[in-house]
């Protein structure tokens, strides 16, 4: 049996530390209604002519795909409280639902029929016995079957036309070349460049037919807030309403309460989308010495010529800056910000494209055959990635969310430290082959720790945690005060309580001290932070791989595989400990973030010449500590699969 998720704020902690903590109940939000399921069909047909020095290919990929994509997140509702004695009374602070469109035929179901179209020519020209070049072109051109229903709300509203989907192709060339230079196969000149296109993960798209006002799961958020014509209040919590989820928020005066049809998010689809498509431009050198070892230097260059990335077309734009220049969409309350926002919705995610993101990396590789029994190889590798944002999670509110954390203009396209990037990362591995058909490999892998940020968290009031007013707490970075103890630069809960000086002057204190001992933190001391500019500390691990190979039988073959990650970590707990900054209490993989401080309420001041001298009022927790080592990479993993070859 489903219920509805419980959070209750402001929790007192009895572990010591400052601050609350929240309760969470009930099911998941996001496991209320949620099944994906998908069928894919592919025909490749290539046809190759040789003649004379040049081998002639061509050919065609099609791919056929259908989803079934059943995402009715806060389906049995979600409602938010304050504080405990809230809870107790029945008074929430926000609430959230989601259920099937009654005009969908497809009961919420978000399926459709999409087709990828590839046909490409290539000509593989053998110059000399030592020389050979590689030429190409291909186009990819996408076609949906079915599209989603148009809103005509949407499009007056918002100029967006929720039918539409990626129709537009794309031309890809490439030129790759072979060069064994001294025609011993010693020594090889290799690389290429060209452009490389293909569909994004179809789940993107299929938001759009799940979240068209029409169709899918409509998603209502009551919010507490309210618009010119609309009112976004949470209902009434009691027994009626958690058996059957309402569909519509409270009414505030003569404003109506928003509903699934009207106030819902929207996911909306640019008509000038067009599918990923990258430049990659490679070249690598290959050394055979004598003894037999191998060595290669390489190095890859990819940069992205569209990528996605998520708008909310409901956002006025920005409404001045604060204090520290910090962009504001929204107007301060006595808990947080509500953004200003038109046409009735708070949020109509809109998938674009971005372009210029980049990744280039140089990799070096020692690899020798020692034996019959043994063979080994070392790499290291030094890699750069910057990009707008990284898109990491499945859904469009989750992208627009986490893809980045921000302090600027959301419309700001420029490159920062992405949250792939890892400078520096070194790999060894050994193999050694048993005459009873036992192969025993061993493999280091140690890597720069993955950047990451420090953001503000909600507290218990409706708008809590959001410092720059565009409705989403935990992606904002922080402002690092120069001095704690400064009520102009930083306001802790209890300031305008003096039987709570004690209580304040700790908080100091322990900040001050976090502060001074995070070095992307005491670098930037009266600044806001950059994206991704601290970083996770360097992580090693060893995996031990088993695998017995039993004895063939005609052209099949059988492996029995045991592989044990982070090996050294069965060996002694306190070996293999792999340390995180603590973003699983913020949003685990798909973000970067890390919660500094957590926003009880503002100090409202008054704008003066665009600037708003709102300050917000924050709760740090002095258990906080930089890194630490409670985390699943931390333990040893085991895995036991048996392999069938014909």
């Amino acid at each position: 049996m489903l219920f509805p998720q419980i959070t209750v704020k402001g929790v007192p902690r009895t572990d010591g530390g400052n601050g609350t903590v929240n309760l969470v109940a009930g099911t998941e939000a996001s496991s209320q209604g949620n099944l994906l399921n998908q069928r894919t069909f592919e025909i490749t047909e290539n046809y190759t002519v040789p003649i004379g020095a040049h081998h002639f290919t061509i050919g065609t990929k099609d791919q056929f795909y259908r989803p079934y994509n059943l995402f009715g997140q806060n389906s049995r509702g979600s409602w938010t409280f304050n504080n405990l004695s809230d809870f107790q009374n029945g008074i929430p602070s926000a609430y959230a639902v989601s259920a099937p469109s009654p005009s969908d035929p497809a009961a919420g179901i978000a399926t459709f029929e999409a087709n990828m179209f590839a046909y490409y020519l290539q000509d593989v020209w053998q110059t000399t016995d030592n020389f050979a070049l590689t030429m190409g072109v291909r186009w990819d051109q996408p076609k949906f079957d079915q599209t989603p229903p148009s809103n005509p709300d949407v499009l007056a509203n918002y100029g967006r036309n929720t039918a539409s989907v990626p129709t537009k192709g794309q031309f890809s060339p490439r030129l790759a070349f072979n060069w064994d230079m001294t025609g011993n196969q010693r020594n090889q000149l290799r690389g290429g460049i060209g452009y490389f296109t293909g569909p994004p993960p179809y789940v993107y798209l299929s938001n759009a037919f799940g979240n068209s006002g029409l169709s899918g799961y409509p998603a209502l958020s009551c919010n507490g807030s309210t618009t010119s014509t609309t009112s976004f209040l949470p209902p009434a919590f009691n027994a009626a309403n958690i058996a059957n989820p309402p569909r519509a928020c409270a009414a505030s005066g003569t404003k109506p309460g928003g509903t699934l049809a009207f106030g819902s998010s929207i996911n909306t689809i640019d008509p000038n989308f067009k599918f990923p498509q990258y430049q990659k431009i490679s070249m690598a050198y290959d050394h055979r010495f004598g003894n037999g070892m191998v060595s290669t230097i390489e190095g890859l260059y990819t940069k992205s010529i569209n990528d996605a990335f998520y708008t909310n077309l409901a956002l006025v734009g920005p409404q001045g800056v604060d204090s520290h220049g910090r962009v504001l969409y929204g107007a301060p309350t006595a808990t947080g910000w509500t953004p200003v926002t038109f046409g009735g919705r708070t949020q109509v995610l809109d998938l674009g494209n971005s372009s210029g993101n980049y990744t280039y990396s140089i990799t070096g590789t020692l690899q020798k055959t020692f034996s019959t029994a043994f063979d080994g190889s070392l790499s290291y590798t030094y890699s750069e990635a910057r990009d707008v944002a990284s898109i990491t999670s499945s859904t469009a509110g989750s992208n627009y969310r986490y893809a980045r954390d921000v302090s600027g203009n959301l419309q700001d396209f420029s490159l920062t430290r992405s949250k792939n990037d890892m400078p520096n990362r070194v790999v060894a591995m050994g193999t050694y082959h048993a005459k009873t058909l036992t192969d025993l490999t061993v493999i280091y892998q140690g890597n720069s720790g993955a950047p990451y940020d420090y953001v503000y968290g909600a507290g218990s009031g409706s708008g809590s945690g959001d410092a720059n007013g565009d409705g989403n707490s935990q992606n904002d970075l922080v402002y690092v005060p120069k001095n704690v103890r400064d009520p102009n630069e930083i306001l802790f809960t209890g300031y305008n309580d003096t039987t709570k000086a004690n209580s304040v002057a700790a908080q100091q204190a322990a900040l001050d001290k976090f502060i001074n001992s995070v070095p992307c933190l005491r670098e930037n001391r009266g600044k806001i932070l950059s994206r991704n500019t601290c970083r996770n500390p360097w992580v090693n691990e060893v995996d031990l791989t088993i695998a017995q190979s039993l004895q063939a039988f005609h052209a099949q073959n059988f492996q029995l595989r045991l592989d044990i990650l982070n090996f050294g970590n069965m060996l002694n707990p306190k070996w293999g400990r792999q340390f995180f900054s603590d973003q699983g209490a913020t949003c685990g993989s798909i973000c970067s973030a890390t919660i500094l401080l957590t926003q009880t309420g503002n100090k409202i001041g008054p704008t003066v010449n665009g600037v708003n001298t709102t300050q917000g009022v924050y709760t740090f927790d002095s258990t906080l500590r930089p890194y630490s080592a409670q985390n699943a990479s931390s333990n040893y993993r085991m895995q036991l699969s048996l392999r069938y070859s014909f």
